[in-house]
């Protein structure tokens, strides 16, 4: 993705934050729907949330621990939740509610399987709900 394009996606992920105070055309030159926008804004808040890239950020730096240590991935789930509060609550006081919740839910199943597969949580002590979800993807 070129410069432009990444920095007008920036801004218009910005002014959806901000409850979409942006020109309509603008908006529609780059996404059909607000559909659309928001699975942008969850495949990029997902994506970078669930990844093993450990860098440093503005509110917090994960570039020094493991990308074996689980708790540093459900410790960066929280800070990105705080980070995004105003974004996140505005998704979830809307009708499409139902795309940012699949997309988190995907998220920690895959991140709850990658888990007990490599032997990061005992079994023992999860509902038997999850731990059937879980390898009924496998």
């Amino acid at each position: 993705m070129n410069k432009k394009i990444e920095d007008t996606n920036e801004k218009i992920y910005n002014a959806f934050s901000e409850v979409l105070l942006l020109a309509r055309s603008t908006f529609y030159a780059h996404y059909k729907t607000k559909e659309d926008l928001l699975k942008s804004v969850c495949t990029t808040i997902f994506s970078h949330v669930f990844s093993h890239v450990l860098k440093e950020e503005k509110s917090h730096d994960f570039s020094r621990s493991s990308i074996f240590d689980y708790k540093h991935f459900i410790t960066h789930i929280f800070y990105h939740i705080k980070d995004e509060s105003r974004l996140i609550h505005a998704i979830l006081l809307s009708q499409s509610k139902a795309i940012f919740l699949d997309y988190m839910r995907e998220g920690v199943r895959e991140f709850a399987t990658a888990c007990v597969v490599n032997g990061f949580v005992d079994l023992k002590g999860l509902p038997e709900k999850l731990i059937m979800g879980i390898f009924s993807n496998m």
